[in-house]
């Protein structure tokens, strides 16, 4: 959702100088902000999701989720350290898609 955060920002502080200075918001611009927020969601969508191993593999070492085509609604995905070498997966299983795990939960500083 950072895509979607930082647009809102943005909106907030343009829509923040147009009152200040007492200036008309165009249905146009309006249409243009909806279509930005769409295409950030989409975005985050695809960042924050399940990545096809057709498409990319992780960075050998990381800690990833992955989901086994074998075992597909058989069984929770499986969360750990990936092994990758000469371009394929250490262990040979079927994997046939990965995500990056979330980052730690911050809390909000006063």
């Amino acid at each position: 959702m950072i895509h979607i955060k930082d647009r809102l920002s943005d909106y907030h502080d343009f829509m923040k100088k147009l009152v200040d200075d007492h200036q008309m918001v165009l249905a146009s611009d309006v249409m243009d902000m909806i279509e930005q927020l769409k295409d950030d969601l989409e975005q985050d969508e695809k960042e924050n999701g399940w990545i096809p191993v057709s498409e990319r593999l992780p960075e050998d070492g990381t800690y990833i989720t992955t989901l086994d085509g074998e075992l597909v609604g058989q069984e929770e995905p499986f969360t750990g350290m990936c092994g990758i070498e000469n371009g394929k997966w250490d262990d040979e299983d079927c994997v046939i898609a990965w995500m990056p795990l979330p980052e730690p939960y911050k809390e909000d500083e006063p």
